[in-house]
């Protein structure tokens, strides 16, 4: 079991869904990486990671999460709508703690 501290409470998780945790974390993380270096529209952002099902999904939860805003735009390669998806405030302090806790455990 894995304990969680989260609004003063603890919380038990089991091993797996710690593990499903630490997944996520780690897809929110690779995909804030990628649209940090630029606001990408989704198409080339789900060309970028390969994978079109499971990626737009992730997209939408993380819109949802607040770590991504998505926006219309025209795309760069035509002069069709796109939609953009660029990392949010919330994403960027996301990546600062993730990017603190790796130093930490790294300094021993």
């Amino acid at each position: 079991m894995v304990y969680l501290l989260q609004k003063q409470e603890l919380q038990l998780l089991e091993e797996s869904e710690f593990l499903n945790l630490l997944r996520k974390i780690y897809r929110y993380a690779r995909a804030l990486q990628v649209l940090k270096r630029k606001p990408l529209y989704t198409r080339e952002f789900l060309a970028i990671l390969g994978s079109w099902g499971d990626s737009h999904i992730l997209l939408k939860e993380m819109e949802s999460l607040g770590l991504i805003v998505r926006y219309h735009g025209y795309c760069r390669s035509s002069k069709r709508r796109c939609i953009y998806n660029k990392v949010s405030t919330k994403g960027d302090k996301l990546l600062d703690a993730l990017g603190r806790l790796l130093k930490l455990m790294t300094n021993n």
